[in-house]
């Protein structure tokens, strides 16, 4: 129910906010250093709790030296595997943020509108229609894909199907975290759910300046099912946009 929703949201958010009583670090080529739980990177990883568990000078040493990441992935990263999600800004909260997540919307969050149409009638809650665009408030979770929401009206809906949003904290901003950085990472990992919401990044943010480098390092993963179905979807959009094509032959 959404007591239990809200309060693993909070106790997450509270683990990684505060960091209190750790027990392992990890640390960037650069230097930089997180305090986190050794139960939280084995319940997340099943790549570090093998490590974790084992003889490895990593388990014995307490201290884990991921070279290959930038402090800024490597922050996103953790973060990711202590609350599921990667933001920009401060805080999921802050207006200026904007969220990829792999979770069902929860008590609280806000909801962008993306239906192709205005007037769609898969927008229709029953007692509003949310438009393209138009920010709602989720005041409850009501079953597995369904959820109240409040509009900027007012308005309170009956249902709506978490298919027809994206998932998106209200606010534009570039993060200064790499989408195709942490599709590294998580496929390192084997943190499944981080690759999922680093592909839609990736996806999401795909422009002449970045779609070179996302086709060469899908291109190297295309194996991995998720992966390779989105590259398939980035191949046609390139084949599409001739703006694309011409950026990646400038860049070979």
């Amino acid at each position: 129910g959404k007591t239990a929703v809200q309060h693993r949201y909070e106790t997450s958010h509270a683990l990684w906010r505060d960091r209190e009583h750790t027990d392992f670090v990890v640390r960037a080529a650069s230097g930089e250093e997180w305090k986190v739980h050794r139960c939280m990177l084995s319940a997340t990883s099943p790549v570090l709790a093998r490590m974790l568990a084992g003889e490895m000078e990593e388990a014995k040493t307490g201290t884990l030296v991921i070279q290959e990441a930038s402090a800024d992935d490597l922050e996103a990263f953790l973060q990711f595997l202590y609350t599921g999600e990667l933001t920009i800004g401060e805080t999921e909260r802050s207006n200026e943020a904007l969220s990829w997540s792999t979770r069902r919307p929860q008590y609280g969050d806000r909801v962008r509108g993306n239906c192709d149409e205005a007037h769609d009638e898969t927008c229709n809650s029953g007692d509003f229609k949310l438009k393209k665009g138009e920010v709602a408030e989720v005041v409850s979770v009501n079953g597995y894909a369904s959820f109240k929401l409040k509009d900027p009206r007012g308005h309170i809906s009956k249902w709506i199907f978490q298919k027809y949003f994206d998932h998106v904290i209200k606010g534009k901003a570039i993060p200064k975290w790499s989408a195709l950085e942490l599709i590294r990472l998580a496929d390192m990992y084997g943190v499944t759910k981080l690759k999922l919401c680093a592909v839609k990044a990736a996806e999401e943010t795909l422009s002449s300046e970045t779609v070179s480098e996302v086709v060469k390092v899908m291109n190297k993963r295309k194996g991995d099912e998720l992966i390779g179905a989105a590259y398939k979807r980035i191949a046609q959009r390139v084949k599409d946009s001739p703006d694309l094509v011409q950026s990646i032959m400038d860049n070979h």
